[in-house]
């Protein structure tokens, strides 16, 4: 009879060894079952996992590099370059990434909801290669300018 221990070791190595043969069948499992593995996603032990692996620090700095790139890669478009970037309103300078936002230039938000707001709205813009109609405001002139429909600089 063989020990518990040997059969552990044995294990070990067998999943080293075929590492990639075990991922493999874990993907088709999880295709094949949907529900199975949306029931595991929901138990509590693994919602607190996940959420720790979401709080930890690098992981935090990484997806908070990942998102001011976005922003970049959207406000650059559409202010013309990397090193114009600022608020589009010609009576403000604002040039501060954190305070600037993306407009609808016709105040039409409302009619296009599935566009999202904030990152997935850049994400968005994004998967639609840039598309007419957008430009790049500080927020208090975005703010303003739908409340208003005129920016408070011009009062």
């Amino acid at each position: 009879m063989v020990s518990k221990e040997k059969l552990k070791e044995y294990d070990i190595k067998y999943k080293e060894n075929h590492r990639e043969l075990l991922r493999q069948k874990a993907r088709i499992y999880r295709k094949e079952n949907p529900k199975h593995n949306s029931e595991y996603q929901k138990r509590p032990e693994v919602k607190e996992r996940q959420k720790q692996l979401r709080n930890r620090p690098e992981f935090i700095e990484k997806r908070k590099q990942y998102l001011l790139s976005i922003k970049l890669k959207v406000f650059s478009h559409y202010c013309g370059g990397i090193n114009k970037i600022k608020c589009q309103c010609t009576k403000c300078n604002i040039s501060i990434i954190r305070m600037l936002t993306i407009d609808h230039i016709n105040g039409d938000a409302h009619k296009n909801r599935h566009q999202g707001v904030g990152i997935a709205l850049c994400l968005w813009i994004i998967r639609n290669n840039f598309p007419e109609g957008f430009q790049v405001l500080c927020w208090n002139c975005n703010c303003t300018k739908g409340t208003n429909r005129a920016c408070a600089h011009y009062d």
